[in-house]
């Protein structure tokens, strides 16, 4: 956990790379313990999925996909339940998973395709991580609420339009069921390039929280 100093001695450590230009980073997901309860995260096109650790067990490395929203009593609900969440625009967290003593976080993972333009982002699969002790820099996450899009805080990037990525569903990705799940992956999501106001049918960068 990154302690209060830390925190402080951030701009001087990083020197020239955090600028006014760079979405700040709020202290609370650091310090603060408690994640708060758990939500379930949902794309506003589809009601009926949940954003879902893909998986028999909750592991580093497990892929993170769409599947149909669990009941409260299914044996795989905690691998919808995420706690972190904010609602708060000023608000940067983490999303977490909780699986007995261990936590995960939601994780950006690697776009092998990036080359370093603007675009490199587009593409990239989410996955479950192990929570940075530190500064989350692949972990970090925060909802604009205008128009209703999770996003990716690049916190090494500058705040520009052109650096966005939210959180969007695959559309022309189909059901499956890898071996050994009892589940079905019903859509892919990925990181995309944020269209804001976007009325494009289904609305694939919509997103909710629900209680979990």
């Amino acid at each position: 956990m990154l302690n209060t100093m830390t925190i402080a001695l951030l701009p001087i450590l990083l020197g020239p790379v955090i600028s006014a230009s760079v979405i700040p980073i709020s202290t609370r997901q650091f310090s603060d313990p408690d994640p708060g309860p758990a939500v379930k995260i949902q794309p506003i096109s589809y009601d009926n999925l949940c954003l879902t650790v893909i998986g028999p067990k909750l592991v580093p490395g497990a892929a993170v996909e769409l599947a149909t929203c669990f009941d409260s009593s299914d044996s795989n609900v905690n691998h919808q339940q995420w706690h972190g969440w904010s609602d708060d625009p000023n608000q940067q967290f983490t999303l977490s998973i909780q699986d007995g003593d261990n936590r995960y976080c939601l994780d950006k993972g690697e776009n092998p395709n990036g080359d370093g333009d603007s675009q490199e982002f587009n593409g990239t699969k989410l996955k479950l991580s192990q929570c940075d002790n530190g500064v989350p820099n692949s972990q970090l996450w925060g909802f604009d609420q205008g128009n209703n899009q999770l996003k990716f805080v690049d916190i090494f990037a500058p705040n520009t339009d052109s650096k966005k990525r939210c959180l969007d569903v695959v559309e022309d990705s189909h059901s499956y069921q890898p071996d050994g799940l009892e589940f079905a992956v019903q859509k892919n999501v990925q990181l995309w390039e944020c269209v804001d106001g976007n009325t494009n049918q289904p609305l694939p960068q919509i997103w909710r929280s629900t209680d979990a």
